[in-house]
């Protein structure tokens, strides 16, 4: 059978997103100047941090970083439709399993070509996949691709998948990562210069300079398989922190669309009658404890902060009260909701598990491991704000460029961090053992209850085994949802084509200017 996203399933997380997601007024629809595409102009295109190489491992497949550099670059395996969840294949041809899920067979389309003109094959998929496998290449997705068994070339355009753990959703794995992107083999052997300097892979786009914390500058791809796409002449990818400075930036004239994840910005664009595309996959952003080492290798350290806090006054601080706090693993809408909180602000129960610990002789002093945009700040300083006035409990700030991430995920470099939890990526994130399993929870019931999840597509079953999961997370405490995900690309009125897949990454191929 053909692979896609079960439509029920995708449904409930969208409505967990739009529910998560809201702020200003309606959505306005991303439909753009009227007629067919113009070819011709160069767009100017802004995203909130500068990668740290344009190495496809080391980029993000996330609207709040480098999505649109890996698009524009080394261009898409696979997309979705965010409203329905359906895929388009756009460099694979098909990619398909019959066995539920503990096998594929991704198939690429035919004569394909890197920028330089040689052949793009499924050996280079399988040295992509493989590298990013490797602890050594720092990917952030290095568990996802750690996910994958054993890859079997069979002909230039044929690549055998077999996963260690069924999934019959092995497509999102693609679509939210950056197994989506594939570049050249002979250029990622050279090494980091070679790849910063002179990228190859069969996007869109080819780079023609990048100037670090400004600019990455890059143009057509004649070579491009799907002409007359990409349809602009140039594109001009630049970085500004700030969300505010983003929009203002759009606004006056200074730039024509923006990769957005904060929700003041997106509201404030909404409501200026900008286009915005969105992709709404559920779930959230959460304060992820380390379960495996002291002090949140005891559950009552983690009980603490999560009834410490109030997450209506992270929101105020963090999106000015646009953003909605999600309360539920899934909304009163999905076919999977239980009315099982995962958060209760209860500051006496805090204190009592807080003076428990110190009676132990272990008083709760931990760091918060966030990023050092804006809104990671204004988080930080809320949630320092709030525990401030409590007994036996020291917390420090730590900042982090997004650059640093792979590797603190890899050598499990915090104590507590913020990190997203998409709600059709429970698996990967709450399983123990699992790679991208930030948290280090290994709980043998809410394990089976995720395993048994993957591999069924009925309703009363996955209602079943979501419900073990909620009792399980609210038990247990491994993460406290804060936010929930905003992922969209905004654009000025006459910028056409904009559209987003996955976790809000730019169909940067798409894009298309009306001429003035």
């Amino acid at each position: 059978m053909r692979t896609r996203v079960r439509a029920a399933a995708f449904a409930a997380t969208c409505m967990f997103a739009l529910a998560a997601c809201g702020g200003g007024g309606e959505e306005s629809a991303a439909t753009g100047p009227a007629g067919d595409p113009v070819s011709g102009g160069t767009a100017r295109l802004l995203i909130q941090d500068d990668p740290r190489s344009l190495d496809p491992a080391l980029l993000s497949n996330d609207v709040n970083y480098t999505a649109a550099v890996g698009n524009a670059l080394y261009g898409q395996l696979i997309v979705n439709d965010p409203e329905t969840g359906e895929l388009t294949h756009v460099l694979a041809e098909s990619l398909e399993t019959s066995d539920a899920g503990a096998t594929f067979t991704l198939t690429l389309k035919p004569d394909l070509v890197h920028s330089d003109g040689t052949p793009f094959t499924a050996e280079d998929v399988k040295f992509n996949w493989e590298r990013m496998a490797d602890p050594a290449t720092g990917s952030p997705y290095a568990g996802n691709a750690r996910e994958i068994d054993e890859l079997t070339v069979t002909d230039d355009r044929t690549l055998k998948i077999a996963l260690r753990n069924p999934n019959a959703q092995f497509s999102t794995e693609i679509v939210e990562t950056a197994l989506n992107w594939i570049a050249k083999p002979d250029t990622l052997r050279k090494g980091a210069e070679e790849v910063n300097d002179r990228p190859i892979g069969a996007g869109p786009f080819t780079l023609t300079e990048w100037r670090r914390q400004d600019v990455i500058a890059l143009e057509r791809n004649d070579n491009y398989f799907d002409q007359p796409r990409p349809y602009l002449d140039a594109l001009e990818i630049r970085m500004i922190a700030d969300e505010e400075q983003r929009l203002d930036t759009v606004l006056n004239d200074g730039a024509d669309l923006a990769q957005e994840a904060q929700s003041p910005a997106i509201a404030r664009a909404t409501d200026s009658g900008m286009q915005v595309a969105r992709s709404d996959i559920g779930g959230g952003i959460a304060i992820v404890f380390n379960t495996q080492q002291a002090p949140f290798d005891d559950v009552r350290a983690r009980q603490a902060i999560n009834h410490a806090l109030d997450l209506e006054l992270v929101d105020d601080a963090v999106n000015q009260g646009t953003g909605v706090v999600p309360t539920h693993l899934f909304p009163k809408e999905s076919p999977y909701y239980k009315d099982i909180p995962l958060h209760t602000t209860d500051k006496s129960r805090a204190q009592t598990l807080l003076d428990e610990l110190a009676a132990e002789g272990t008083p709760l002093t931990f760091s918060l491991t966030v990023y050092s945009s804006p809104s990671a700040q204004r988080m930080a300083q809320s949630v320092q704000t709030q525990l401030g006035d409590l007994r036996n409990l020291t917390l420090k700030i730590r900042t982090i460029e997004h650059a640093e991430i792979g590797g603190i995920f890899a050598s499990r470099d915090f104590e507590a961090i913020t990190s997203s939890v998409p709600a059709n990526g429970l698996w990967i994130r709450l399983r123990g053992g699992a790679g991208n399993n930030y948290s280090g929870i290994d709980d043998p019931e809410m394990n089976r209850a995720l395993d048994a999840s993957r591999r069924t597509n009925d309703d009363a079953e996955l209602t079943e085994h979501y419900e073990v999961v909620q009792r399980r997370l609210a038990e247990l405490s491994p993460i406290v949802y804060f936010q929930g995900l905003a992922q969209t690309l905004y654009a000025r009125e006459d910028v056409g084509g904009i559209a987003v897949y996955g976790r809000g990454s730019p169909r940067v191929d798409q894009i298309w200017l009306q001429p003035s």
